[in-house]
C-alpha cells in the first residue's frame, strides 16, 4: 500500500504561490482563468505558501506533502509531475495547455485542423475571419 503522501502527491492538482512574487501573480491569473475551463474536480488548487517561506509555518496540510519537492515559486504540480522551468512563459502555457486537453469542459479546438481565411460581407466588404474544420472529427 502507497504511502499517504505519496498518493496526494500522485493524484493532486496544486500551485504554490508566495506574496510580493511577480511570477506567482502572473501564473495565478493564468490558473485561475484554466480553472474556470477545466471540470470542477480537475481545478489546479491554488495554496498560498507565503508564511511556509518566511517563517516555516505549514497553515495548509498539502505544503506538508509539496514541501520537500521544491525551492523556488511558484510551483505547479500535475499529478505527481513537477512543471519546471521553461524557457518562456509562452512554452510552458502551452505545455500545461496540452496536458489539460482532456479535463476542458468544453474541448479545445486543435487549430492544426482549422484552415481560416477572410472573406468579405456585406454591402461595404466588411472583412471577417471564417474558420473550416478540415480534419476528421472524434467519435467519443
Amino acid at each position: 500500500m502507497k504511502n499517504n503522501y505519496q498518493q496526494i502527491y500522485e493524484t493532486a492538482r496544486v500551485m504554490i504561490v508566495r506574496k510580493g512574487c511577480s511570477h506567482c501573480r502572473l501564473w495565478k491569473h493564468f490558473i485561475e482563468r484554466e480553472n474556470l475551463k477545466l471540470k470542477p474536480e480537475k481545478r489546479i488548487t491554488i495554496i498560498d505558501g507565503t508564511l511556509m517561506n518566511d517563517y516555516g509555518i505549514y497553515d495548509n496540510p498539502l505544503l506538508k506533502v509539496f514541501d520537500r519537492h521544491f525551492q523556488d515559486f511558484p510551483a505547479i504540480f500535475i499529478e505527481g509531475k513537477k512543471l519546471g522551468i521553461a524557457n518562456s512563459q509562452e512554452e510552458a502555457i502551452a505545455f500545461l495547455r496540452s496536458y489539460l486537453y482532456d479535463d476542458y469542459i468544453i474541448p479545445r479546438v486543435k487549430l492544426q485542423n482549422i484552415e481560416c481565411e477572410y472573406k468579405k460581407v456585406g454591402i461595404f466588404g466588411r472583412k471577417i475571419l471564417v474558420c473550416n474544420n478540415q480534419g476528421e472529427e472524434d467519435d467519443e
